[in-house]
This record gives structure tokens, C-alpha cells and sequence, in this order.
């Protein structure tokens, strides 16, 4: 969709946008020029930037409307820029970049619509909403919006999937066929000038994910015996590596960056396009999942997992926005899981090395102990599986990671957000927060076990009642007690694949092509 763009800040506009005060304001204003239009989609959105470039000129934004077949976007534009967006649909209502992805393919597919477009005085529209659109305006011209309609590395930039990862810009682009791919653009050079190392330290994840692709299968048999695993099963957690999201390319041009090249030729690492999104946002957009598409999606990704740790890496930053999906006709769920974002990890020697650190996903033991094995991503993994069946993940867990992560290593997490006004979870954090304080690791790993035991004795018991022999291995993943924690995730895969007979449901598991 050349004729217009993302803003920058889609999401919070978007959401000002969805305030229902704010919209009946759009909705009442009168006397300000109107375009009224039928027909395909292609000509509409062209005309609408038209419209609204030409009412820019007047410091005016325009507010529009397409109706098509079960759906309609709200939008909100200033010259070229959506500066909010939002896709109604049935009873659900999505918003910001994942409505602006929508329209994007209603596009592609060139849908029949009708437009009603209204200009409206930028000085007339809701404060709130004003701010946006003016931010969004100051903003056009930094990165990652500066991308958005140029080519980079032969590949049209089409918009703005993500903009508030730590290390890198998500951007959407197209290639001469028409094929649609994701864009990672490592983060840095728009501050200051950057050098190929600083590159490298984030595309080494990449890196690390073509080397789990490019093992082959006695390397696998070999990791397994490591791990006093039956090396027999090395084929079989080869076909996972159709689960793993493997960059396609990975550029850096230069040694250094500075501002102009980096505008230019940023260093990035290309990947295919997740036109579904990705597990959190599945989630939280459609509800938690069921037993049987929670079991499909946890026994792909954690056969990813258990082939990356049999050669020996470590992911350490499994969770749902890490989870891929993107549709495939030959799964019987019809989209397939992809485990992605390779550059939190490690090999596990030398002890922690903190580079990324979700507190809901991060295991407070091993972190307590500074300290990085394969029973990490164990943990991780296990909370995944959690959050899709549930929604949600245990307060009580995700408040005594982020208290010792932001002790620990300084990582500014506002544990008060995560406390909120629950007494329970503050006496919690003030004993994390003393852990933190012992000197001696395994004293730290000793007296978190103590307080950590009555909250996994009440989460086990909710969770084997709700989920039977599901929540066992749920809970055995999440054991504060290291010792009985599956010991790698290829040990966490082969119970997944039991428990899937045992519920009836092994036609789930992915089979090797005969």
C-alpha cells in the first residue's frame, strides 16, 4: 500500500481513537469538506491520499470510513500518514498496526468498499487526539517512518510491523515479485554513529538460528548423547527446523554507520513476513487457547527448542511475541509456529550474561544464581504453554523475576505496576529484594526455593485440577526446585508428545515424511 503509511505511534493514537467521547467528537463534526466514493479498494485508498494531502494544505486531517463485506476501518489521516486506525469486524475490534496489517491485505486483495471522507480542522478535533496527530506529524520524517515507501536493499518498504523492540525495527517490505517479508533493522544508528560491532552484537542471534538450521542430523545425535538422550531420535528433531524462523539474509555493509549511510544501508537481517502475527497477540486478540491448539503449537515449538539445545545453544528469551505464526495450508491448524528472535542467546558458560529479560518468561532461580543452562528455556517454554491456555501468568512469579532482575542487573522495571495495591506481592518483592543481597549464589537459589514453594504448590494444584497430565508437565517446567526440573527442553518435548497419546490427540504430533 504505497499511497499511505503507518505513523510512527499508530498503537497509542489508535487507542485514543477507540475511546468512544473521542470518536462521537469526529463523528458530530460538521462543514468541512466531504468525499463520498464506491468501488474497488486500490482506487479508494489513492484517492483518500489524495483528499488528504490536499486538505493538509488547510492544517485540516480527514476522518474516513470503508464499509465493505463484514467489516469496516476507521481511520484517521493527516497528508499521508495514518495517524490512527481501527477494523471492525463482527464482534471483534482490532486497532493500530495489527488493523493497519488488515487493511494492508484487504488491499492486496483490491476488495470492493465505499469511502465516506471528512476533513475536520486539526484545531476542532479532541486534544488528545490532536496531540497524536502532531506527534505523528514531527515524526514522519525520523526512522523508522523515513523507511516507509522507499526501497531498501531492493525491497519496497511497505509499513511499520513493530517499533518498540529493544534492538531492532520490524519493518514490512515487498520484493520485485510481490513476495512480502519482514525487515529487521538493528536499533543505534539514528542516536549516534554505529560500528559493525555494535551490528553484530544484535544480528549474532541470527547468526546463532543459521546455526541450529545448518546442523545436520549426527550433529544432532551427537548433542543427544550429550544430554544421555537416545540418539535415535536426531531425525526426528531435524523436521523441526521447518519451526524455526530462519533469516534469509543478514546485511551489514560497512564498519561503521553514520547517520547518512545508516539511512541508506542499515544493518539488518531479513525473514519471513508472520502474516498472522504472533502467539501473544493470537491470544490476546481471539481468547486462550484450547488444550488441542495450545498442544499443536507447544509441541512444535518446543521440538524447536529441544533441536536447539542438542546443539548446544540456549535461547533465553522464549515467549508468546518470540512465537511466530504464519498461515500454512499443509498444517492441520492451518498456520504454523515459528520460534524466533535468536539474540538473548547464549551457550550457557561462563555464567549470566544478561542481554534480553522479560520478567513474566524469565526464571527467578536461574537468574538469582546468574547463571544460564538449558532448564532456563525449560522454564520459559513452560510459561508459554501457561499464558496460551489461560491468558495470563501467575502475578506472584512475574513480581519476584522483576524484583531480582531489577536488583540483580539494574533492568528499570516498575515492579510497583506489577504489584498494583496487593499486600501479598509486596512482602513477596521486599524478600526478593532481600535475596538479592546475599552474596553466595546457591544461598540466594536456598532461601528463593523457601519462598517461592507455597506459590508453585498453589499453581500446580489449579493447574493439574484444570489441564490432568498437561499440568503436571506445566508445573514440573516452572519447579523452583532445580533438580526436579525437566533438565533440557528435549526432555520437555518427549513428555509433551506423551501426554498428547494420553489425551487421544497424537495425530497432533508432527510425523516424518515417509
Amino acid at each position: 500500500m504505497r499511497e499511505l503509511s503507518a505513523c510512527l505511534d499508530i498503537d497509542a493514537v489508535s487507542r485514543v481513537l477507540q475511546d468512544p467521547i473521542v470518536l462521537a467528537s469526529l463523528l458530530l463534526k460538521r462543514g468541512g469538506a466531504t468525499l463520498v466514493r464506491s468501488g474497488k479498494l486500490q482506487s479508494l485508498i489513492k484517492a483518500l491520499s489524495e483528499f488528504a494531502k490536499e486538505r493538509a494544505k488547510e492544517r485540516e486531517l480527514v476522518y474516513a470510513r470503508f464499509s465493505g463485506s463484514g467489516w469496516s476501518f476507521r481511520l484517521v489521516v493527516f497528508e499521508d500518514v495514518i495517524a490512527a486506525i481501527m477494523l471492525e469486524s463482527g464482534s471483534t475490534t482490532r486497532i493500530g498496526l495489527e488493523a493497519f496489517a488488515a487493511l494492508g491485505e484487504a488491499y492486496a486483495k483490491n476488495e470492493s468498499a465505499r469511502m465516506v471522507a471528512t476533513s475536520i480542522r486539526l484545531e476542532e478535533v479532541h486534544p488528545g487526539l490532536r496531540q497524536g496527530v502532531e506527534k505523528c506529524v514531527k515524526r514522519k520524517g525520523a526512522v523508522p517512518q523515513a523507511w516507509v515507501g522507499r526501497e531498501l536493499f531492493r525491497f519496497r518498504v511497505e509499513g511499520i510491523v513493530s517499533a518498540s523492540g529493544g534492538y531492532s525495527y520490524v519493518l514490512s517490505a515487498r520484493d520485485s515479485i510481490g513476495r512480502v517479508y519482514a525487515l529487521k533493522v538493528v536499533k543505534g544508528g539514528e542516536r549516534e554513529e554505529m560500528s559493525i560491532g555494535d551490528a553484530l552484537r544484535v544480528l549474532r542471534g541470527a547468526i546463532e538460528a543459521l546455526e541450529v538450521f545448518a546442523s545436520d542430523e549426527d550433529d544432532v545425535a551427537r548433542g543427544l548423547e550429550a544430554l544421555g538422550v537416545d540418539r535415535s531420535l536426531a531425525r526426528e528433531l531435524c523436521m523441526y527446523k521447518r519451526y524455526l524462523a530462519t533469516p534469509r539474509a543478514l546485511i551489514a555493509v560497512a564498519d561503521r554507520f553514520d547517520y547518512g549511510y545508516y539511512l541508506e544501508y542499515p544493518p539488518a537481517v531479513i525473514e519471513d513476513f508472520a502474516d498472522r502475527g504472533d502467539l501473544e497477540t493470537m491470544v490476546k486478540s481471539a481468547g486462550k487457547l484450547s488444550v488441542e491448539d495450545a498442544l499443536f503449537v507447544s509441541l512444535r515449538i518446543c521440538g524447536a527448542l529441544a533441536l536447539t539445545h542438542a546443539v548446544g545453544v540456549i535461547h533465553a528469551d522464549v515467549k508468546p511475541r518470540n512465537i511466530l505464526i504464519v498461515s500454512d495450508s499443509s498444517e492441520s491448524r492451518g498456520f504454523r509456529p515459528l520460534l524466533s528472535d535468536y539474540a538473548g542467546c547464549g551457550r550457557g558458560l561462563g555464567g549470566f550474561r544478561l542481554v534480553r529479560a522479560t520478567p513474566a518468561y524469565a526464571d527467578p532461580i536461574l537468574v538469582a544464581m546468574e547463571r544460564l543452562d538449558p532448564r532456563y528455556d525449560v522454564y520459559s517454554m513452560s510459561m508459554t504453554m501457561l499464558f496460551s491456555l489461560r491468558g495470563e501468568v501467575p502475578k506472584p512469579l512475574v513480581a519476584a523475576s522483576a524484583t531480582l532482575l531489577r536488583a540483580l542487573y539494574g533492568v528499570p522495571i516498575d515492579v510497583t505496576a506489577i504489584i498494583g495495591d496487593s499486600r501479598d506481592l509486596e512482602k513477596l518483592c521486599r524478600e526478593c529484594a532481600r535475596v538479592a543481597t546475599l552474596p553466595r549464589r546457591e544461598d540466594r537459589a536456598k532461601v528463593l526455593h523457601e519462598i517461592l514453594r507455597p506459590v508453585l504448590d498453589r499453581i500446580r494444584r489449579d493447574v493439574v485440577r484444570e489441564l490432568g497430565a498437561l499440568g503436571e508437565v506445566i508445573s514440573r517446567g516452572l519447579e523452583v526446585d532445580l533438580g526436579a526440573r525437566y533438565r533440557n527442553c528435549v526432555e520437555l518435548w518427549m513428555e509433551l508428545r506423551r501426554v498428547a497419546r494420553e489425551f487421544g490427540l497424537e495425530t497432533l504430533v508432527p510425523r516424518l515424511a515417509r
